[in-house]
């Protein structure tokens, strides 16, 4: 009774994090399209003036100076570069405080560009994540509604279609166990560790307080913080951990390429199972004995239910599906062999 119970948990959760799936493929491949990094970006510049504070700091310097004048003028283009150029789509300490070094600004001059270049990464990352936050609720949404994910349906269905539950408990165990190429950057963070790995080729000197920290089925935030913990003794942590963050992204642009394979597969992996998209909109009304037709507000429920969890992510639903899994494996070992007849 237990084992059954748990495969329909198994089978619950492989629907729930297959439309995930697709949901995080539709909303990376949304972000590329509308270059949203660079729009995030661009808003961020223009919100913190920073332009205008590196203008301000040439009075700072010898006027006769042209190396330095050269360097000013390399900065302001490379901030201008952001609000045009779509490719830009981070702004690194290199490109900005290092000029201003070279061309002998005083620290105090230093510090102030500093601070705004800072204020404008965090003006960029909060108005990117405002979006792509809004644009998950909205893409699991549809992706419910195109599936008629009802979240009550689906574990009544797998309650008493015992076939259905079979493939869907078997799939999930598979994904649980091999995950496919197509899926791994979006449910196990492969991003996070390559970036881990590129971090420390430049840096080997933190293996130790990096080496065994977790970087599998995170968001880009949350990799950030935990590399914020993991690095808390040494000084220069936020510059760190912004070239850490600068990684990650460029790992993200890179995978994001594969998000329509992820999408074909996960909609694949849902028919083999029985789970299909609705052919039309029937599904939500009813006819009743006088031949009127009524809109199922139950269903509606279930499939606004479905979204809400969908929302949370793949990765979180990858996490407790393969604890889940692992648990019935534990479970199966433990019970009793069938009396022989």
């Amino acid at each position: 009774m237990l084992l059954d119970t748990i495969g329909i948990i198994v089978g619950f959760l492989t629907v729930v994090l297959l439309l995930s799936i697709l949901v995080t493929a539709i909303v990376q491949t949304a972000a590329n399209l509308m270059r949203r990094r660079h729009k995030a970006l661009a808003l961020g510049v223009t919100e913190s003036k920073i332009v205008q504070t590196i203008e301000g700091l040439r009075e700072q310097i010898d006027r006769q100076d042209v190396n330095a004048a050269k360097l000013f003028d390399h900065v302001v283009a490379t901030i201008s570069a952001a609000r045009t150029d779509h490719r830009v789509t981070w702004l690194e300490d290199k490109d900005v405080i290092t000029p201003l070094i070279e061309a002998k600004v005083p620290a105090s001059g230093v510090a102030v560009a500093r601070h705004v270049l800072d204020h404008t990464r965090r003006v960029m990352e909060d108005k990117y994540l405002q979006w792509t936050r809004g644009l998950t609720v909205v893409a699991s949404a549809i992706v419910a509604l195109w599936f008629g994910a009802s979240a009550i349906e689906l574990l009544q269905r797998l309650r008493t279609d015992t076939q259905f539950r079979a493939r869907a408990e078997a799939m999930g165990e598979q994904l649980a166990r091999e995950t496919p190429a197509e899926y791994q950057s979006i449910v196990e963070g492969r991003p996070g560790l390559r970036a881990r790995t590129r971090f420390l080729d430049a840096h080997p000197e933190y293996t130790v307080q990096l080496g065994a920290l977790r970087f599998e089925a995170l968001a880009v935030d949350d990799l950030v913080a935990n590399f914020e913990t993991a690095m808390d003794s040494e000084p220069r942590r936020d510059e760190l951990a912004q070239e850490f963050r600068r990684l990650v992204e460029q790992e993200l642009v890179a995978e994001s390429e594969r998000s329509l394979d992820a999408a074909r597969r996960s909609i694949s992996d849902l028919s083999s199972i029985g789970f299909e998209p609705l052919q039309d909109l029937s599904y939500y009304f009813e006819k009743n004995p006088s031949e009127q037709t009524s809109f199922r507000w139950d269903r509606l429920f279930g499939v606004l239910f479905m979204a809400v969890l969908m929302s949370f992510g793949a990765p979180m639903w990858y996490r407790v599906l393969r604890e889940l899994v692992g648990l019935k494996d534990a479970l199966r070992k433990k019970e009793p062999p069938a009396p022989a007849n």
